[in-house]
């Protein structure tokens, strides 16, 4: 993937007067091995070969550790469970401490600003991810318990699902507060978020969501999940392409973009299910 995509954009810019991607070629000239290692969500952003593909480092990092933790758990349930907490603790500290490191103000704005820092930093994103894993093991060991206390009915559902969707906003509460209020609120939200989004998940698991959870748990939506790892990997690439193949200028019409935003999904599609075959 990374040689192909360095080799596509190495030709567009030899034949396009757009020079789009030069600064990702020169980038993967002089920091490839980042990638080869899985370690280049760990640098900088604007110095990232392929700066799309830092989720990948991320899951790469995040099957290690958790396999650690799953070999140790296997021989000591104990410190198995400690180093989770940790881990967890952990990142909530690291969000906290650099969201007051630089006066961080909740908008879509600065997490782009500070991308590196709070958006592909290992630290930042491991809490879903073992959040996920601790949902998963709770569901295993004690879903008997839990669906005794009720706490899956539709009710509570409910309420989950409008926690989760008030935690998607950027911003909930506007601005001007101060940089602990802003930053506090920040870590809270991502908390939520996570929490409402794996409750969810052991409901959904229990057949409790309402209508519209079942509807999303659709056996064409479970398939469709397969493709989207492609999907997230090739349409950097195929937008990179169609954009730089030719010289001409595309105008920004809604009707022109629409046909090409149709066009894309397919292209993206057909280009995902082979790629998707090949490793799965």
């Amino acid at each position: 993937m990374l040689c192909v995509t360095y080799l596509t954009m190495k030709y567009n810019d030899s034949t396009t007067v757009f020079n789009l991607s030069g600064f990702v070629t020169e980038n993967c000239e002089h920091y490839w091995w980042r990638n080869v290692l899985f370690i280049h969500n760990l640098y900088n952003h604007k110095e990232m070969c392929l700066a799309w593909t830092w989720f990948v480092s991320l899951e790469m990092q995040f099957t290690i550790t958790l396999t650690v933790l799953l070999v140790i758990y296997a021989k000591h349930p104990k410190y198995a469970k400690i180093s989770l907490l940790l881990l967890m603790i952990s990142s909530l500290v690291y969000q906290t401490i650099v969201g007051l490191q630089v006066n961080f103000q909740i908008s879509l704005e600065t997490t782009f600003t500070y991308f590196t820092q709070f958006y592909a930093h290992p630290l930042v994103r491991i809490f879903p991810y073992l959040f996920g894993a601790l949902t998963c093991w709770l569901y295993l060991e004690y879903n008997a318990q839990l669906q005794s206390f009720k706490l899956l009915t539709n009710f509570y559902c409910q309420l989950i699902h409008l926690v989760f969707m008030i935690c998607m906003r950027p911003a909930p509460l506007g601005r001007g507060y101060s940089v602990w209020v802003e930053t506090f609120v920040f870590v809270l939200q991502r908390c939520l978020y996570t929490m409402s989004g794996c409750w969810s998940i052991i409901a959904a698991a229990n057949n409790q969501l309402a209508w519209h959870g079942r509807f999303l748990s659709a056996k064409i939506f479970q398939k469709a999940i397969h493709v989207s790892y492609a999907l997230s990997l090739l349409n950097s690439l195929v937008i990179i392409c169609l954009f730089t193949a030719g010289s001409k200028l595309v105008f920004v019409e809604p009707i022109r973009m629409f046909v090409l935003y149709i066009g894309l999904i397919i292209i993206l599609y057909i280009l995902s299910f082979p790629l998707t075959v090949l490793f799965e």
